[in-house]
């Protein structure tokens, strides 16, 4: 025992150390060595397992408009390439769901905080030289949103009115 060494080394002298055998564990992969189509593709999957009220399919609607704003609008404005997490629609359709966020960051949207609103409001931001880079990666998260939707639909029950 180290600390009992530690006592009976004369006074002056330092005690034995002892290394550990164990090795230390290896730290998990980031998720940043997961290619952005994949970590796209398993943010869809976890999102589109919400069935109870409909939640996983609002989710999908509402991040094929992010994407989609992003894609379609986001080179002439800018306010198409941000999100306010405090906003209604980010809050109850996109927040408390397991992957919606995760889908936004995988696309390039990464959060920040915006001094020029003086708020000092959170918001999902995506760069103009991020959004340009990523363009083809917009593009085919958005299609696989809109399938994934559609899919999404048709395994809902019937309505019974």
């Amino acid at each position: 025992d180290a600390r009992r060494d530690a006592l009976d080394a004369p006074k002056g002298e330092a005690a034995p150390t002892t290394t550990p055998t164990t090795k230390p564990t290896p730290a998990p992969a980031a998720e940043s060595t997961v290619p952005p189509g994949e970590r796209v593709d398993k943010a869809i999957a976890s999102v589109a397992r919400y069935k109870a009220g409909g939640d996983g399919g609002v989710a999908l609607k509402t991040l094929a408009a992010y994407v989609r704003n992003a894609v379609d609008k986001g080179g002439d404005d800018a306010k198409y390439l941000r999100i306010p997490t405090d906003g209604r629609a980010f809050k109850e359709r996109v927040a408390p769901l397991v992957g919606g966020v995760a889908l936004l960051k995988a696309v390039g949207f990464a959060k920040q905080t915006v001094p020029e609103d003086d708020s000092g409001s959170a918001m999902l931001v995506l760069e103009p030289e991020t959004r340009a880079a990523n363009l083809e990666l917009l593009r085919e998260t958005l299609g696989k949103l809109t399938a994934a939707h559609a899919a999404y639909l048709q395994t809902l029950p019937p309505k019974v009115y």
